[in-house]
């Protein structure tokens, strides 16, 4: 595995060395992120925190492996959608603490609950994640972290920055459902 570094200090982009176009697309993907003012926030608020950063950083963006798995042996996970996952679960809700992130991005998953989802957009949305995890206000409660970062239902304006206030930036409609949620 190769790290590739980013703009923002403690982002990093590690992929294998034959895997020559993810660190392009990935940096586009986050250029275009930080081309609106929210964006730009969310990326300011992560670079920030690179003091927080363990393993060499912050957020890890990786592509996923492809390996299909299951949840507590019950239910097929897809191994090629994008998630974020906290280096440590009490550090990311602890805002004395904070947690770097390691994300898995798809950028050829243009498709999501809701319909169509660019690609950028969902490393934004992974990138909330993260953001919260650095800052130690991560929700435990996997329902309402995702409630509050797509910006869905009683949580829609609870962080000023979420996928549906980064979307609202480019001129895309609002995501109105979140279905990823496994509930044994």
């Amino acid at each position: 595995m190769q790290d590739h570094a980013t703009n923002w200090p403690g982002v990093i982009i590690r992929c294998m060395a034959n895997e020559l176009y993810f660190p392009m697309i990935t940096r586009e993907a986050l250029a275009r992120i930080d081309s609106r003012r929210l964006g730009r926030s969310l990326m300011g608020s992560i670079a920030r925190r690179a003091h927080r950063a363990r393993f060499g950083y912050t957020v890890c963006i990786q592509k996923p492996s492809g390996n299909h798995g299951s949840l507590q042996g019950e239910e097929i996970v897809n191994g090629w959608a994008n998630i974020a996952i906290r280096v440590s679960e009490a550090d990311a809700c602890n805002p004395a603490a904070g947690s770097p992130t390691a994300i898995k991005w798809n950028p050829n998953l243009i498709m999501g609950d809701g319909g169509e989802r660019p690609p950028f957009i969902a490393l934004a949305h992974e990138l909330v994640h993260a953001m919260n995890n650095l800052r130690g206000t991560a929700f435990a409660d996997n329902r309402i972290e995702e409630m509050k970062t797509v910006g869905l239902g009683e949580h829609a304006h609870d962080r000023k920055r979420n996928e549906n206030t980064i979307r609202a930036e480019h001129g895309l409609g609002a995501r109105d459902r979140y279905t990823g949620l496994y509930e044994p």
